[in-house]
């Protein structure tokens, strides 16, 4: 009887002992990862998994960044500038459709290179369905890095058009 109740005891301490040590690694992964995060953050400026699109916005570079994609005619119907305040944060009640997936890729892109977006704009549009093809039918992630690599073939004027919208909000910065 004894030997059983040490036997008992004794597997008591050793699950106790590699429970523990699963909670040491757990807590040491974590912070590694948490580590990493703020060596991407640091690196980039932006969260390495964000919710949103991470604007870096004034309100002037707001109001600018609207009459720009109004100009352009990148969605279907002009947006106002509320609505382009909530497209970045992913609040959107329903998506935006696009008038052309490449420009739309060209202006993300731009802005994202500009350092106004997060760099993942891709992932968070496609997560968050931000918007809709032409065609209606829900951009992903993969679409939109498609479009992004068949951007190059945009015409002139539309192109211009967008690096003006860029040059317009690093003016407003200052």
């Amino acid at each position: 009887m004894q030997s059983a109740v040490a036997e008992i005891a004794g597997f008591t301490r050793q699950r106790q002992e590699e429970l523990e040590q699963a909670r040491e690694r757990e807590t040491a992964l974590q912070a590694q990862a948490e580590k990493r995060r703020a060596i991407n953050r640091s690196r980039t400026g932006f969260d390495p998994t964000p919710e949103d699109f991470s604007p870096r916005l004034t309100d002037r570079q707001l109001d600018l960044l609207t009459e720009h994609i109004n100009r352009i005619g990148l969605f279907r119907r002009d947006v106002t500038r509320p609505e382009v305040e909530l497209l970045l944060a992913c609040q959107l009640p329903e998506p935006l459709q696009t008038t052309h997936n490449k420009l739309l890729a060209l202006l993300l892109e731009s802005l994202s290179a500009a350092r106004f977006i997060t760099p993942k704009w891709q992932r968070v549009a496609g997560a968050k369905g931000c918007f809709l093809s032409k065609l209606g039918k829900p951009l992903t992630a993969k679409d939109l890095s498609a479009a992004k690599q068949m951007a190059d073939i945009i015409d002139a004027k539309r192109e211009q058009q967008i690096l003006d919208c860029i040059r317009a909000l690093e003016a407003a910065q200052s």
